[in-house]
């Protein structure tokens, strides 16, 4: 097990969870409520800020190497994200967009599971996480038919 072969697939995942994030409040218009919008808007910088922190965290200990990419290598597989587990989030991922249609439901399930496992290793992607979770309660909420996420959300980049 190597964070750095596994390094594509995380941040790749990483960025999905960003632009799933922003596609529900700022594109979709799933949020009815224009406070509740607002709200929202304002955590992005948050969110975002959190995820490329920890983008940035994984990359440091790639660089640096020696006890700090071990420490890192080693959280990641206690919590499932690396080798064959994290091959398995991203094929489960793979699969919600394929067979569900990307199903914004399976989606944020897929992201909890994500991310509860990362807040282990990152404690500062907590936020993201809280935020995700009101966005779920939001959403299922205000809507009984939730639609799929646009699969360009998906696309690598």
């Amino acid at each position: 097990m190597a964070v750095v072969d596994d390094r594509d697939t995380l941040l790749r995942l990483l960025k999905i969870c960003n632009r799933v994030f922003r596609w529900i409040v700022e594109e979709s218009e799933l949020i009815r409520d224009a406070e509740l919008v607002r709200g929202f808007r304002n955590t992005l910088g948050d969110v975002s800020s959190a995820l490329e922190r920890t983008e940035g965290a994984v990359n440091v200990a790639i660089e640096r190497g020696g006890n700090e990419l071990t420490r890192l290598e080693t959280r990641l597989a206690e919590v499932g994200l690396a080798g064959s587990h994290l091959q398995l989030k991203e094929k489960v991922l793979d699969w919600i967009v394929t067979v569900t249609g990307a199903h914004l439901r399976h989606v944020l399930k897929w992201m909890n599971s994500f991310l509860g496992s990362l807040t282990i290793v990152f404690p500062q992607l907590e936020l993201v996480k809280e935020c995700k979770e009101h966005l779920e309660i939001v959403v299922a909420h205000q809507h009984r038919a939730v639609p799929g996420v646009p699969n360009r959300i998906f696309e690598a980049r």
